[in-house]
């Protein structure tokens, strides 16, 4: 579940594994150098926090499209970071689940946008790591998706997600027999 840490990595060291810089046409300057793709194409990661710092400011974090994220997806990403880019959709997370079948970890926290349509496109078996904390306007539908959908799910955070209920997580903690990690306030 190390992927579940992956908006608080190190900055870039160049080593095999590591995320490196991939220049990006027609965007902001400063997204240029934004770490997005793991020396392996296994990890998107556009990490908004390197501690306590933000590399990704808003406006960049602004400039983070569907279309952007949705050019960077194959069949081999495991791990997807995209905490923080509020002008995410629905529509990026139906593609991720048709083309990143494998995925493991999704950060998707402070994607504002995002609905329980997304989020029960992604309930896939292979999910162990989900993160929609402040995703504002997701219910116990979505929740209920993943803990259907979810077996291995072993952390799960729905911090500042207000319309959930009891129901919902109930329902994580009796079909995600994995779940070790559930944050709920």
């Amino acid at each position: 579940l190390e992927a579940t840490r992956a908006s608080f990595c190190g900055k870039n060291s160049g080593k095999k594994g590591m995320p490196f810089s991939l220049p990006l046409l027609g965007l902001p300057p400063k997204l240029d150098t934004a770490r997005l793709l793991s020396d392996d194409g296994a990890r998107i990661d556009f990490g908004c926090y390197v501690g306590a710092q933000p590399y990704l400011d808003d406006t960049q974090l602004s400039a983070v499209t569907d279309a952007l994220v949705a050019s960077l997806l194959s069949d081999t990403v495991t791990s997807i970071n995209v905490a923080g880019c509020e002008n995410l959709t629905d529509d990026v997370l139906k593609t991720v689940a048709k083309r990143c079948p494998v995925v493991c970890s999704l950060n998707l926290g402070n994607c504002r946008r995002l609905t329980d349509e997304s989020i029960k496109a992604v309930a896939l078996p292979s999910l162990v790591a989900l993160n929609v904390a402040n995703c504002r306007k997701l219910t116990d539908e979505s929740i209920l998706a993943v803990a259907r959908g979810c077996p291995a799910l072993g952390s799960l955070n729905v911090w500042h997600c207000k319309h959930l209920t009891d129901e919902s997580i109930k329902a994580v903690a009796m079909g995600c027999r994995s779940q070790r990690d559930l944050l709920f306030l």
